[in-house]
């Protein structure tokens, strides 16, 4: 009779595998989640540039730019995909946007949410009614081409 040789893996292996696994994942992990927040800012920008659009509309039939309420009907805005909510401000020192104080500037200011809030390469993002574009994160100017 000849001798049983068993076939498989020894504890050792199994284990050089697992940490291999863990180098592979945690080197990944960070790039892929830079890369889904890339992919993630077009739906603020996108909701940034349909409010704009909806803004300069509101702007040429009233002579100034409006409140969130009278854009979209509601106080606050999800983008599309709700990775964003924006808000609007009506003037360099902060006034309230209302037909009294009739403003002629405007902010956009789109902040991240869920899993974008974690995004501090940009942060959040800014869009005035000059076409000046902003995100908090950005310190320089190639940065923020980056983030647009």
């Amino acid at each position: 009779m000849g001798i049983n040789k068993c076939k498989g893996m020894t504890l050792v292996e199994l284990l050089i595998v697992v940490v291999v696994i863990a180098i592979i994942a945690s080197i990944a992990l960070p790039s892929y989640e830079q890369f889904m927040q890339k992919g993630r800012r077009a739906d603020g920008k996108n909701a940034i540039m349909q409010l704009s659009a909806l803004q300069e509309r509101f702007y040429s039939e009233n002579g100034f730019y409006g409140r969130m309420t009278d854009l979209v009907g509601t106080a606050t805005f999800d983008s599309d995909k709700g990775h964003y909510n924006v808000a609007v401000d009506c003037s360099p020192d902060s006034a309230a946007c209302t037909a009294a104080s009739r403003p002629q500037f405007y902010t956009f200011t789109a902040t991240g949410q869920g899993g974008q809030a974690n995004d501090t390469k940009c942060g959040n993002l800014t869009f005035d009614q000059s076409g000046t574009k902003g995100a908090s994160g950005a310190s320089t100017t190639e940065e923020l081409l980056k983030c647009w």
